[in-house]
């Protein structure tokens, strides 16, 4: 009976490190896809404001209360 307890406990704590070292891992794969989706959103909206910019004619557009606007890259620089 004390054998088949202690190889029960044995098992028990076989399992647990297991379990513990699968829940890293994973939780590692987790942050590494996340990583990745964090760069392809980061090189869409890249590219989105790339065809906006080329598309956009800046002499026809008027803020809403009628002044006008101009091409700056500052706000470009505080995005990236």
């Amino acid at each position: 009976m004390p054998q088949s307890l202690m190889a029960f406990l044995a098992m028990m704590l076989a399992s647990m490190a297991a379990f513990n070292q699968m829940n890293s891992r994973m939780g590692t794969f987790d942050s590494m896809v996340r990583g990745e989706y964090e760069l392809m959103a980061n090189a869409l909206v890249l590219e989105q404001l790339e065809l906006i910019d080329l598309g956009t004619n800046y002499a026809d557009l008027e803020d809403w209360n009628g002044a006008e606007m101009t091409r700056s890259g500052t706000a470009c620089a505080r995005i990236f």
